[in-house]
């Protein structure tokens, strides 16, 4: 307290410092989804492959944005791009099978999976959304 009044707290909100461990815990976490629900029954490669490279490229990004290394937040935004497209095509051909009544999984149920990917889309989408609109510091 100055003269009597008191001073406003600050708080500083990093928002690429929480979309990067956002990105790292959903990178993790994706790859483990991935291989549970694919564990005994494995697609052709192109069709997992991808969902390890999405979690690669969270994992990454988010951990160069947290040792604040050159290319960090860009390689962050790229991953969460790349993670929001990969959700977004997967929640399209999901939503299809599942209005098919195909029985496509023995794992989860279609709308539970409906679910998960939905949710991974909209995480997807904040994480783009935080690392774009963070501002770095200068100097």
């Amino acid at each position: 307290m100055e003269g009597g009044r008191s001073q406003p707290l600050r708080v500083e909100f990093e928002m690429g410092r929480v979309s990067a461990i956002l990105a790292v815990a959903t990178g993790l976490i994706l790859a483990g989804a991935e291989t549970w629900l694919n564990w005994g029954d494995w697609q052709p490669w192109p069709f997992f492959v991808v969902d390890y490279l999405a979690a690669a490229l969270l994992v990454l990004g988010g951990v160069r944005t947290l040792r604040q290394q050159s290319g960090g937040l860009r390689l962050l935004c790229g991953g969460w791009g790349f993670t929001a497209g990969m959700a977004w095509m997967a929640l399209a051909l999901t939503w299809q099978q599942a209005g098919a009544g195909s029985d496509f999984t023995d794992t989860v149920t279609p709308t539970l999976l409906l679910a998960l990917i939905a949710a991974l889309l909209g995480v997807s989408l904040l994480g783009v959304a935080m690392t774009v609109l963070h501002k770095e510091k200068k100097g």
